[in-house]
């Protein structure tokens, strides 16, 4: 049972710190990268698989768990 509330902790942080980071992202791009098709792309296959990356990693931190991946 800990370790079932334990993952759901886990994964209630890990979708409000993407949705937070996906928030302040797209406030950045819109008022500072031009729209266009490469900028998009890179938006999409470069700064989005970050943002999921940083959301998954920084829960775990942030519970003291050892097995961080």
């Amino acid at each position: 049972m800990k370790y079932f509330l334990r993952k759901i902790v886990y994964a209630v942080f890990s979708i409000i710190l993407f949705i937070v980071l996906w928030n302040i992202m797209s406030w950045i791009w819109n008022a500072y990268v031009p729209l266009n098709y490469k900028t998009d792309l890179f938006g999409l296959f470069v700064v989005t698989p970050i943002i999921l990356i940083i959301s998954c990693v920084l829960p775990s931190f942030m519970l003291g768990r050892k097995d961080s991946l």
